[in-house]
């Protein structure tokens, strides 16, 4: 037995306002200090017809620490609606801090694919303001160990969103860097979800549509962000993305990205769209994942799987993110102190169980060093 999970999807001009039918006692909104600074919470908050309470205290790559402060904050405000308002951080710890204050004795860790939850008193509401991390779409969390340099990525049907709101008005204010990062973002939850051991019928035609959609409006709405067009279909991918690897998961992508993530502190988006060209090349070697790829690219109207690959360099280029991680400021000594590091966390990535070719610690290892130097992976 297979399913498919879904928010309630509101998109679209004018989508926020949906909030304002939406019923309850009061509202808990988590989000960052960028967005109140925006105006954005206060612009929320005008639209409830309740009372609310703000925690703007999450930070990019959310920690426990922070987590549980906002499930100790919202335990004393007996709130039933909660509204996630950001980026995948201030989202993905809105999730998990409905699920705690749901159920109060469960410990973090113990949030699982194969944990019960039980979900009964609060409506959740995800709102977001970058157009990458699909996280509105998805019953998916990630959080960051930050004592141990390493990102915690988990699932549960129980975890996502009751509602997703998808304004591109609220994508206004993303600068350039962060529209190219969030978008590659994007790009390899599509490619990872087609290509993944949970793959779907449900989802193979999302993935596709958004990829489409990528390769032909991120590089307008990265260039010029006063293209009203390539911004919201840009927003609107992020979310079909997010359907579609939300219900076959992400993949190597995203083992190698969270690994460069915790210990460089390179974006997300950016440290997934490194890892992608290089993640494909490795995982065509696999006669299954070869022939997928194929079928994808055939699909995009692409070549073949070379092609396709290099599309994807293509559009690193045109949105100016660097091809290797040496293009980076990370140094070389730097990079090989913390190689052995990288490597441990990448083979311990959650997203690592659904890879149809699996990597050993040594391919991993293998494998930073090939995107470090920008080599083709021939292995």
């Amino acid at each position: 037995m297979w399913y498919f999970i879904s928010p309630d999807i509101f998109f679209g001009e004018d989508a926020l306002e949906k909030l304002r039918e939406i019923e309850g006692k009061r509202a808990f909104i988590v989000t960052d200090k960028v967005m109140t600074e925006l105006g954005y919470v206060q612009k929320i908050q005008n639209l409830l017809d309740m009372e609310s309470v703000v925690f703007d205290e999450v930070e990019p790559d959310p920690s426990y620490e922070t987590v549980i402060k906002g499930k100790e904050m919202i335990s004393k405000t007996e709130s039933d609606v909660i509204i996630g308002l950001g980026g995948g951080s201030p989202m993905d710890a809105a999730k998990t801090i409905r699920v705690l204050y749901e159920m109060p004795d469960l410990e973090i860790e113990n949030i699982t694919p194969f944990t019960p939850l039980k979900i009964e008193k609060t409506t959740l509401i995800l709102i977001p303001t970058t157009s990458g991390t699909g996280s509105e779409a998805t019953t998916a969390i990630v959080l960051t160990k930050k004592d141990e340099q390493r990102k915690t990525p988990t699932v549960n049907i129980k975890a996502g969103a009751d509602i997703a709101i998808v304004d591109p008005s609220l994508a206004e204010a993303l600068p350039p860097a962060v529209a190219a990062n969030t978008g590659m973002d994007a790009l390899s939850h599509a490619i990872d979800a087609y290509i993944s051991e949970w793959k779907s019928d449900f989802a193979d035609g999302l993935a596709i549509k958004a990829a489409e959609m990528i390769f032909q409006y991120l590089p307008r709405a990265y260039k010029d962000r006063n293209d009203q067009e390539a911004k919201e279909k840009m927003h609107i991918a992020a979310s079909i993305a997010g359907l579609a690897f939300g219900n076959s998961q992400a993949g190597l992508s995203h083992s190698l990205g969270h690994s460069l993530g915790a210990v460089f502190h390179i974006p997300h988006g950016k440290a997934c769209g490194i890892s992608l060209p290089y993640s494909l090349q490795f995982e065509a070697k696999e006669p299954e994942v070869m022939d997928l790829l194929a079928e994808f690219a055939y699909y995009l109207k692409i070549e073949d799987v070379a092609a396709l690959v290099k599309k994807i360099f293509d559009l690193l280029t045109a949105i100016d993110i660097p091809h290797s991680l040496k293009k980076t400021d990370i140094s070389k000594e730097d990079f090989e102190a913390r190689l052995d590091k990288l490597t441990e966390n990448a083979s311990q990535d959650a997203t690592a169980v659904v890879i149809k070719r699996t990597a050993s610690n040594e391919e991993f290892k293998k494998l930073f060093e090939y995107m470090y130097e920008g080599k083709e992976v021939d292995f």
